[in-house]
């Protein structure tokens, strides 16, 4: 577990050098990184070559980084737009490796609402994109504006355009009139078209997803969604048709029923695979209504794959699953919390509010490593709450505050250097420890200096013999 946490630790960090001893403010933390990241990008760019990071938890906090410089900054617009695919922009695009991540997409669809935060700064370059031949990039463009709070009317009649025109990409279409529906365009005339779909007796899987995203507006659709059930039989397009029912039912629950007894079918006497994919998705489609039930399939089923597959079904809920993805992290299954972890380090700050939360985990040992990771994730703003855990009288992996949070060691080492004075002697004791972290002490050696004084005090005169020897570690530490 130790190496576990060394290697997320060591792709957290992005090279700090400060040597003043004061508290640096966040928002100068994460320019900071954000200007780290997009030099790298640049570097990459100027050598023709691709470049990624070295896993999925330095790449997200830069990514963070860079949406909250980008407002403005034209460097880190680009460097985010990068990722979209765009090389038009002379960025590469960056390839998508990350253990975890089972397509290349899925590193795109966390960065989409990231660029679409940035709001009207970044429309010229999505209309430029738009006009452009790079198909990826077009769609990811017309994703963004589509999740924008507020493109502006050139952006929607851009869109307009694109959606009346299939021409040789039909699918550009699909994606902006997609786009139109998010923004509640002409709601209208795509529930008429929807109604006349249904009335066909069918859905296409493209047209459950307008239905979705056209949410409460959707309702009066319910009527016709509750007799293409009766329609479709063993049609697998009914996993569908169900998974909206629920979405837009006043009582969810016998579609959600219907779904979870679908979707969860052990895999030995599984037959149809197809069709339990289909289940899940119904379950995505079901939105908001479907959360509590996937937080219980995700914390205690029996069966490894439907845990995963309902924790990756609560992530594609967006924020509003944040809460139930951080109670799906007292699950007793490692290898679900593993994902949960990632899932929920993916909100980087958007996840802050909810950090208060995490301190429940606090008294369980064989959680302090997972939840300092997503605390770490979320940013300097959660160091306040990472304190909490030096409460703890056993911290289960030694050093394992000081390297998860190594790449805020400007506003880590004050934190910790109070500590040191604290009337509890396993807060003194701990907070020395981490001051001796090996991630913290390669990256921020100057700032640590000028503990060393307090830290010898602290060896010599502490009464209590563990506070002594963590003070004499971290000081071997600090001075090797």
């Amino acid at each position: 577990m130790r190496n576990r946490l060394s290697t997320v630790c060591t792709a957290l960090a992005l090279l700090l050098s400060v040597g003043a001893s004061d508290s640096v403010a966040a928002e100068e933390l994460w320019g900071r990184k954000a200007k780290e990241w997009v030099s790298v990008i640049k570097r990459a760019a100027k050598a023709d070559e691709n470049k990624r990071f070295d896993n999925d938890a330095e790449y997200r906090v830069a990514l963070h980084a860079a949406a909250r410089l980008a407002k403005k900054d034209k460097g880190a617009r680009r460097a985010l737009l990068a990722f979209l695919g765009e090389r038009a922009l002379g960025t590469p695009k960056l390839p998508a490796e990350d253990a975890y991540l089972e397509t290349g997409s899925q590193m795109r669809d966390e960065v989409i609402p990231l660029v679409a935060g940035i709001g009207a700064e970044i429309v010229p370059d999505l209309l430029k994109i738009l006009g452009g031949k790079n198909r990826l990039a077009r769609e990811a463009a017309i994703e963004v504006l589509g999740q924008m709070k507020q493109p502006g009317d050139e952006a929607l009649a851009a869109l307009s355009s694109i959606a009346a025109t299939d021409g040789d990409e039909p699918m550009i279409a699909l994606y902006a009139r997609r786009a139109l529906i998010l923004q509640k365009h002409d709601v209208r005339a795509h529930l008429a078209r929807i109604q006349t779909e249904l009335e066909g007796g069918s859905i296409l899987t493209w047209t459950a997803s307008d239905v979705a995203a056209l949410g409460a507006h959707a309702r009066p659709l319910l009527p016709a969604l509750e007799a293409l059930v009766a329609k479709q039989g063993d049609d697998d397009g009914i996993w569908l048709t169900y998974g909206l029912i629920a979405a837009l039912a006043k009582d969810p629950r016998p579609a959600l029923a219907k779904l979870v007894a679908r979707a969860t079918v052990p895999a030995n006497v599984e037959k149809d695979p197809e069709e339990a994919r289909l289940a899940w998705d119904g379950l995505r489609l079901a939105g908001p209504a479907s959360i509590d039930v996937l937080t219980k399939l995700a914390k205690s089923h029996q069966d490894k794959d439907v845990r995963l597959e309902a924790a990756r079904a609560l992530h594609a809920h967006g924020r509003a699953a944040i809460p139930a993805l951080i109670e799906v992290l007292g699950s007793r299954h490692d290898n679900t919390v593993r994902w949960v972890v990632l899932y929920v380090s993916s909100f980087g700050p958007a996840a802050e509010s909810a950090a208060s939360e995490l301190r429940r985990y606090f008294p369980n040992k064989a959680r302090h490593v997972d939840v300092l990771e997503v605390l770490a994730a979320i940013g300097p703003a959660a160091i306040r709450t990472a304190m909490d855990i030096l409460k703890q009288d056993d911290l289960a992996m030694g050093t394992c505050l000081g390297d998860a949070f190594a790449m805020w060691g400007e506003q880590l080492i004050p934190e910790l250097k109070a500590r040191l004075d604290d009337g509890n002697e396993t807060v003194r004791a701990n907070a020395a420890e981490q001051l001796g972290a090996t991630d913290l002490v390669e990256r921020h050696k100057r700032r640590l200096k000028p503990l060393l004084n307090k830290l010898q005090r602290l060896y010599k005169k502490d009464k209590s013999q563990r506070v002594r020897m963590s003070a004499y570690g971290a000081i071997l530490r600090i001075k090797g």
